[in-house]
């Protein structure tokens, strides 16, 4: 979810999750805050809280907090960097 107006810092929340082809998840959550730059590419940083079943291949995520930065441009291509806060 993306809340703001045109010129205003945008606060985003949402939800997702990472699958391998063993179907083993890791769900995370994001709250942070972006705005669109005048190149036309929206950027946003925020906190990222990571879970994950024990045992699995993504178990190193389990109760894992980073904080990461994205940028998207105009295609709606996005990267987006992690850093594990530790």
């Amino acid at each position: 979810m993306v809340e703001g107006g045109a010129d205003a810092a945008s606060r985003l929340n949402g939800e997702g999750m990472i699958m391998d082809l063993k179907v083993e998840v890791a769900s995370y959550r994001i709250e942070g805050l972006g705005n669109m730059g005048s190149d036309g590419y929206f950027r946003n940083h925020g906190v990222i809280f990571f879970n994950a079943t024990s045992g699995g291949v993504f178990d190193q995520l389990s109760s894992t907090v980073g904080v990461f930065a994205n940028e998207v441009n105009q295609k709606g291509n996005a990267v987006t960097k992690i850093w594990d806060l530790k």
